[in-house]
Order: C-alpha cells, then structure tokens, then sequence
C-alpha cells in the first residue's frame, strides 16, 4: 500500500506536538532595534555607495528578527520607504545558534538541505533550500529605488529557522514596525515588495500592518493569497494534475515543508483534525487590507496556481490589480517543470522589474520627481514582440495596457543597461508604448 504524505504528516502532527512558535503574537509598539554591522554597499547601477546597517529586531515578549537597512538621506526632507521580503535568505550577523548552525551546514555544491528546525519534522518531511545572503541577491527594484533616494530594508523571515506562517507574518510586520520608529521617512509612502512566499509574506504584513505603518503600495510576484486553497490544491488537487508517480512525489515532498508550516499556523484541534485559515484567506484581506498592489503572475506558474490572483484580484478590485504573463494554450503540468516561470524565464523576470519598479515609484515620489528606470532594450524589445504575437494567436493581453500607462508618465525616464555597443541613450517612457503601439 503507497504512503500517503499527509497522513503522515498528520501523525506526525499528533506524535510531536504544536512547534514553539504556532501561537507567535504580534509586535509591540517597543520595538527594540540593535546595529550589529554598519558598511557600503556599491550599487552598480550608478556606482554610489550606499550606507547599510545590519539589524536585530526584538520585541518586548522576546520574539527576534533581523534585517538590513539602507536608510534615505533626509536631509532635504522625509523620504520613502520600501520593506522587502526575504523569505529563504540565511542571516550570517546572527549570533543565534539556529543561525550558525545552518551557517555551518551550507554547502555551495548542495541546494536541499533537511528541515530539521521546521514544524512536525520527520524521516518523511520534505526538504529546503538554504543560501546565506549576499548583497548580490538585492533585486532590480531594491537597488533602484536607492538611486531615488528611497529608504531600502530587507526583512528575513528565516524559513528555514522553523515557526509557522503565523511566525513568517510577524516577522514581517516587525520590519514595518522599525519603519515606524525611523525618523527623517514619510510614513504615508511605505511601499513593500514580496516573490513567491515573500509575496504571500507581504501582502499579509500589510494587512495586519501596525498602525502609522501601513503601506500604501505594494508589489506582490507569484503569491499565494489563499491558502486554504493552496493547501487543498498541494494535499488534495495535485493527483488530479499529474499522471507519473515518480513527478507527483516529487512535487508533494516540494510542497510539504510549507504545509506544515500552514498546518502549523492554522491547527486548532488535532483530534479532529481542524484547521482554521480564517486570518488567511481572502475574506480577511477584504476586511484589513488597505494596500494597493500590483499583482504579478505568469499563467503558467507550477508552483503557485495562477488561479490564486486572479481570485485576489477579483475580490479585491480596489486593492488589487493583475499584470500577467500569457502564454498560449492551457498549463501543462505533466511537461512543465516546476517554476514560477517554466518559460521564458530571464525575459519575463526582466520585464518584470521594470514595470514593477515603475508602479512602486511612481507611486512614492513627489509628483515632480524625475523616474530613472534601468532596462535591457533588447529584452523589452523581445517581449513586447511576443506580447504582440500572442494577441495575434487571439490571448488575451489586456493587463499590459495600464502598465503602458504609467510607463507613458512623463516623469519615467528608461536607461538603458544593455552592454555597448548596442545600449541605446535614454528613452522616456513613452517611447515605448509608442514602440509597442505601432508594432504590426
């Protein structure tokens, strides 16, 4: 008789008990934040160097965090803010011994690792990946809004420490909460910018955001938004989906580490079992979230059923809007691989970041500011021709349409970062809706 990965996750549940941090409680007003490191960071993108500070982040019931700060100078004046979620990253300023000990297990030949800190671990779980951050992983968009004197911190949600998605929340919040006490930003422009479990992390930070942090623009990448369908989807939809055996087993020890830290968060009786997902599902963002967010989802995500934002942008059209990228034809889950981005990847990701980096900043900065926004012309030239040949083939490509609206600002102004000899000199932005609009 096969095995069945639930079941035994469920057992497991019962033999090992609830994990330290199910019930973790929100930040208090007494944040207490400690400079661990101070240095530079050289942003390539216009070869500055940018102060940081390397963070913990402690509340007053004893709950510990960390994150990297690249504050505005606001000298001029208060400046805005962007929280990015990061997820998965291992925090090498941490004296934790959590920390250390996975410091000391990486290896930069292996990319799974055994989640022996998660909830309900055992013989039968599902790995992690695990990589210590670097000032090389800062996005596109991080590094671009330091060159608009825009204040930058990285929050660690430090999935691999354990906890419940209760625990990856509040870690977020507590990033909003150092916001909060920072002097010289301007409060009413926060921004926050998530991918994948850090888009899930994000938008419900925002939601139970503390109060004079709450930020009023957001940006959320292949996120899972309700996720009692995404644990129906991983524990029961997947069989229905794919035909071989070996693929299927694959994709369920994928998706077990998450799920026990959903069933972590959401337990509140073993015997039955019951879960209670209300403080995550779409009814509880409709009643909390004040954030407006660009939603960004390829139509073909493996990983994150795309069916999950158009739910969240259907019931929350005045919170939410779509970006998507299409592809002709129905999803494929038995040829796809399992990615956010199973095609295309590198033109999608690109793209991606300039249209996203133009709905944060023009949304955060003075009316008059001038939008510096880095690109490849080549890969902008390569998508819009295939955005352009997928509505020949009768796709539906209309969310582009207001991402050429705020690329048509006159405020945006494009640079281009394709290596010489074929960069082109700087481009407002309409430029290339123009470009786009006359293509045949």
């Amino acid at each position: 008789m096969k095995r069945n990965p639930i079941l035994l996750l469920f057992l497991g549940a019962i033999l090992t008990g609830l994990p330290r941090n199910a019930a973790a409680a929100g930040p208090t007003p007494t944040l207490v934040s400690t400079i661990v490191s101070t240095g530079y960071y050289l942003n390539l993108l216009n070869y500055s160097a940018y102060p940081f500070q390397l963070l913990q982040l402690s509340d007053p019931g004893g709950r510990t965090t960390y994150a990297l700060w690249f504050p505005p100078n606001s000298s001029a004046g208060p400046r805005p803010a962007v929280l990015f979620t990061e997820p998965y990253d291992g925090v090498t300023w941490s004296s934790a011994s959590v920390d250390q000990s996975w410091l000391a297990r990486y290896n930069p030949a292996q990319s799974d690792y055994p989640d022996v800190n998660g909830p309900f671990y055992g013989a039968n779980s599902g790995p992690i990946s695990y990589y210590p951050w670097t000032m090389d992983q800062i996005p596109p968009t991080g590094g671009t809004c330091m060159i608009h004197n825009v204040g930058v911190l990285f929050a660690f949600e430090r999935f691999y420490a354990g906890g419940s998605i209760a625990d990856n929340v509040v870690d977020t919040t507590l990033g909003l909460e150092f916001l909060k006490q920072q002097s010289g930003l301007d409060l009413n422009h926060l921004g926050i910018f998530g991918f994948s479990w850090g888009g899930f992390e994000a938008i419900y930070a925002a939601a139970n955001a503390p109060a004079g942090a709450v930020p009023s623009v957001g940006v959320a990448w292949s996120a899972p938004s309700d996720l009692g369908q995404l644990f129906q989807y991983t524990s029961i939809g997947l069989p229905g989906l794919i035909r071989d055996p070996n693929v299927l087993a694959q994709r369920q020890m994928f998706y077990d580490p998450y799920n026990r830290r959903i069933i972590a968060g959401t337990i509140t009786s073993f015997s039955p079992l019951t879960l209670d997902f209300s403080a995550y599902k779409l009814s509880f963002l409709q009643a909390n979230l004040k954030t407006k967010f660009l939603v960004f989802h390829d139509t073909w995500d493996t990983v994150v059923p795309f069916a999950q934002s158009v739910a969240l942008v259907q019931a929350l059209p005045g919170e939410m809007q779509g970006m998507w990228f299409p592809h002709a034809g129905p999803i494929d889950y038995n040829t796809l691989p399992l990615s956010h981005t199973p095609v295309q990847s590198e033109l999608e990701s690109s793209n991606a970041y300039v249209f996203t980096s133009v709905y944060l900043l023009e949304r955060l900065l003075p009316a008059n500011a001038q939008i510096d926004i880095p690109y490849s012309s080549s890969d902008l030239i390569a998508y819009f021709a295939n955005m352009r040949s997928l509505q020949k083939q009768g796709v539906d490509i209309m969310t582009l349409l207001p991402r050429l609206n705020d690329l048509a600002d006159p405020r945006i102004v494009m640079i281009d970062e394709s290596p010489a000899p074929g960069n082109l000199p700087a481009k407002p932005g309409v430029y290339w809706v123009n470009y786009f609009l006359n293509l045949p």
